[in-house]
């Protein structure tokens, strides 16, 4: 049916029983944020408006192009921001200094209009929107949001997650459990991270459902104040992991079409550039069939 669009749209299609025999044929076409989408038979793009399809003239193409551009553009202007706020430490409850990994989870639709989702029911049912690791936590709404973490006034704590009112998640650890010193150098505890965020992942498509995100997602993972640390592998191979050589690990997106994919899929390449940055081919936890064997 699509095939002779580019790129693919996604659609799904069923049939309703009106009764004495007659159907409706109901057809939904989710938002494409990868437009404009080429007609190849026709070699034009196509518009739509109350008085049917017409072919695109240069100025609405353009407007198309930038469009689509200016999402990504968007999206990646957000994460830096966050990524740069939670380097200073500027994050929505007291948290313990060092490294830390952050997870953003990014409808493409939170940012193309003024969309205002309501949070209340995660407020109210903490299982619906726990911590990562599930991990004794707090929770309120705030200006962004609903926020649930182990840290409350005071209290320092080491994992919060966002859950903004247009949809995104960010979620962030600290050090404690993603590194630790031994020998008088810091080292990654990948098992912990690894196992973790593959099920929390599950749980933001959850989420995203729950509150009827649509669009595709930008599944994006970054680990800060990183330089100097090391991949913690078995003792004897200790001295072949290198030393991490900047800052902050921001890794690239990876666009979700399907909120029913494996999550294990969607962050395996994410860890192997974590793997990669300690000078290994990649991570040593899953094999190469992306079952996890846990070997760090």
């Amino acid at each position: 049916m699509d095939s002779g669009l580019e790129p693919r749209i996604r659609r799904n299609f069923g049939a309703v029983n009106c009764g004495e025999g007659k159907r409706v044929v109901i057809l939904r076409i989710d938002r494409s944020w990868s437009g404009p989408h080429w007609v190849q038979d026709s070699s034009k793009f196509w518009g739509r408006n109350s008085a049917g399809k017409y072919p695109l003239d240069v100025s609405e193409l353009r407007a198309a192009f930038t469009l689509s551009s200016s999402v990504i553009d968007r999206i990646r202007g957000f994460r830096t921001d966050r990524i740069i706020a939670i380097s200073n430490n500027e994050t929505p409850v007291p948290m313990h200094a060092g490294p830390k990994l952050i997870l953003h989870c990014i409808p493409t639709e939170s940012f193309a209009g003024q969309l205002q989702f309501d949070l209340i029911p995660f407020l109210r049912d903490h299982a619906r929107l726990p911590t990562l690791g599930n991990q004794g936590f707090s929770r309120r709404i705030n200006l962004d949001g609903v926020l649930a973490g182990d840290g409350e006034g005071t209290y320092v704590g080491n994992t919060y997650t966002q859950l903004y009112r247009n949809g995104l998640i960010e979620v962030v650890a600290g050090p404690v459990g993603l590194v630790f010193e031994m020998e008088g150098k810091q080292w990654i505890g990948s098992e912990l991270y690894e196992r973790n965020l593959p099920n929390y992942l599950r749980t933001c498509f959850r989420v995203f459902g729950e509150i009827e995100a649509g669009g595709p997602v930008a599944v994006a993972l970054t680990l800060t104040n990183a330089r100097g640390l090391r991949m913690a592998i078995p003792m004897a191979q200790f001295n072949s992991s290198r030393l991490i050589d900047r800052d902050t690990l921001v890794l690239p997106e990876t666009v979700v079409q399907d909120l029913a994919a494996d999550p294990v899929k969607v962050l395996r390449p994410m860890f192997d550039l974590v793997w990669n940055a300690c000078g290994f081919e990649r991570t040593r936890n899953f094999d190469k069939e992306g079952n996890w064997i846990g070997r760090g």
